[in-house]
Order: C-alpha cells, then structure tokens, then sequence
C-alpha cells in the first residue's frame, strides 16, 4: 500500500506539471535611458494654482486702461470745454476672485488746444504704482486726444501706448521664488453722443467703444526649488459702454453723473504657458480667472470753479456688477484754463 500512495502521488504531480508547463524565462529587459530631473511633487498643480497670480500685471493694465480711459474721457469731456492744461490723480481698487487685492496710485497730466471753433486737440501722459501681496509694478504712458463738437453733439478720440516693469514674489518648494519682467499696452477709445441743455441741467445719452491689448515678456523665477518660467503672451480686450451722463451746474459747484452698460466681446479668460525652470517637457497651459462679460459703469463727481481760470474736482469711478471682478477709484484733478 506505501508503495501505490507513492506512485499516486507522482502520477497526480505528472499530470499538474503537464497542465501548467512553467514560463520560460524572460529576455533581461534593456537598460533604461536615464530619466531627466524629476518635477517636484505636486508641481502641475503648484503651477496651475501660481500662473494666474504670474500673469496678473497684464490683465492690471487691462483694468488700468480701463480706469484712464474713464479719466480721460471725464476730464475732455463733450467740446466747449475751455483750453489749457489739467492734470488728475487717481487711486483704485481692484479686486479679482482667486487673487489678491491690487491698490494703484497714478497721476495724468496733459495739455489742450482749440484748433478752430469745433475742433480741440491735447496730449496727455502719466505714470502709476501698483501693489499687493505678491505683486509690484510700474507703469508709464503718453498719448493725445481730439474732440470735435457741435449743436450738442461732440465725438471724442484717445489713443494711449506704455510700458511697464513689474516684480512678483509668491511661497514656492522650500523657498520664495522671485521674477521680474516688462510688459507693453496700447488702447485706443472713441465716444460720441448728445447732450441737450435745460437751463444749469445737461443731460444726454452717450456710446463708447474700447479696443485695448497688452504684452509681457518672458521671465522665470528664482529662490525655490521648484521655479517656473512663464512664457510671452498677449491679451486682448473689446468693450462697448451704452449709457446716459448728466451734469447740472449751482453756482459754482458743477455735479457730474454718468451711468453705462458695458460689455466685453473678447474672451474674459487668460491663457499662459508655464513650465517648471530646466524642465521643458513639464509644459502647461493654465486658465486664469473668468471674469464676467456685463457690467454696469458709474461715474460721479463735482468740481468747484477756485477761480475764473481754475477748478478742482473730486470723483468716483466704478464698475459694479462684473462677475468675478471688482473695481473702484477715486480721482481728484484740478484744471488751468488761459
């Protein structure tokens, strides 16, 4: 009996074996090439969270050319306006979700001249400051304007192109990275409307179109260990106002008030490449913050007549409504009439 549990349990192992042959052996796989630099954990993400924050400065000239072009077209105003030279200074407030708060602080200067009895034409420059948190620039400009008027009508011009030079700072991988860059802008505005007179009262509806594009330069960061490079790129922006503007004048108070729908036409939200520095092959397309396309824009303000050849104003600019985005300023200018 040992004898056949012994040849029973070789025939059962014979019959398994025959079932299930063992593998051959594999080939011994070739050596890998070596791998490149490996991203740093979690750097996609890191990207796609900071890239909106390394691409704020052009969509700040965005809103500042938006904020100059309600300067300036307060400040020029419909034709009949005296000729000599004025100058304006602003603070604003701007404030897009995802980001922090950005305060600016700016001054415009600029002179005019009547040509003939419905023509003025000026130029006008400027330079502002912005900051926050992670976030600091300067720019300047130059540009001119023209106002043709007539029979309550009036059609005004700006054209205006800069630069600027901006620094950023934000926590990176065991370190703060820092960059600094330039950047361009150009906007060009055109409005035209009505206003009819009631005794002190002026009032009439207005339309404006905007067109504006800005640039920055290439940079990349420094001081963590996990910098990235953001890539040169463009924005543009095309917006329309419909909206009515009234200004009433007691004495030697003269009180504004304007009130517009605005649209914007072009895509609201900011494309950049970014890469982790050294790595090209970590390269990345993120979106920044989509901002509304509808907003409405408030103008109010006074200014009181110091003498026969000079005033002083005090105003609002706001844009109130925009999703994603709030804007406010404050402007005070003065004005030197020969």
């Amino acid at each position: 009996m040992k004898w056949i549990a012994v040849l029973l349990f070789l025939f059962l192992a014979l019959l398994a074996y025959s079932q299930h042959p063992p593998h051959p052996p594999h080939p011994p796989h070739p050596p890998h090439p070596p791998h490149p630099t490996p991203t740093p954990p979690h750097s996609t993400p890191a990207l796609a969270r900071n890239a909106r924050r390394l691409s704020l400065s052009s969509e700040l000239n965005l809103g500042q050319l938006e904020t100059l072009r309600n300067i300036l077209l307060s400040e020029v105003g419909y034709g009949g306006r005296e000729i000599g030279l004025w100058a304006a200074s602003h603070g604003d407030f701007e404030k897009e979700e995802g980001s922090s708060q950005v305060a600016t602080e700016g001054i415009i200067v600029a002179a005019d001249k009547r040509l003939f009895d419905h023509l003025v034409v000026g130029i006008a420059g400027g330079y502002s400051h912005s900051g926050s948190s992670d976030l600091d620039l300067n720019s300047g400009w130059g540009g001119g304007y023209l106002i043709i008027f007539g029979s309550g009508f009036y059609l005004n011009q700006t054209a205006i192109a800069g630069g600027d030079y901006f620094s950023t700072t934000r926590s990176g991988l065991l370190g703060t990275a820092r960059a600094n860059s330039s950047g361009w802008f150009f906007s060009e505005v055109a409005q035209g409307g009505y206003n009819a007179k009631w005794n002190n009262l002026s009032i009439g509806p207005y339309a404006m179109l905007q067109y504006a594009i800005v640039g920055n330069g290439a940079f990349s960061e420094t001081g963590s260990d996990a910098p990235v490079t953001v890539h040169s790129g463009t924005q543009g922006s095309t917006v329309s106002d419909l909206g009515t503007e009234a200004s009433y004048n007691w004495n030697k108070l003269t009180f504004k008030l304007s009130l517009a729908w605005e649209h914007e036409y072009t895509d609201t939200t900011s494309f950049t490449e970014v890469n982790v520095v050294g790595i090209p092959s970590s390269l990345t397309t993120v979106a920044g913050t989509s901002l509304g396309h509808d907003s409405m824009i408030v103008n109010a303000g006074f200014s009181y007549q110091v003498t026969e050849r000079a005033s002083i104003g005090l105003g609002y600019a706001g844009q109130i409504g925009r999703k994603n985005e709030e804007s406010n300023s404050i402007i005070g200018n003065i004005r030197l009439g020969f």
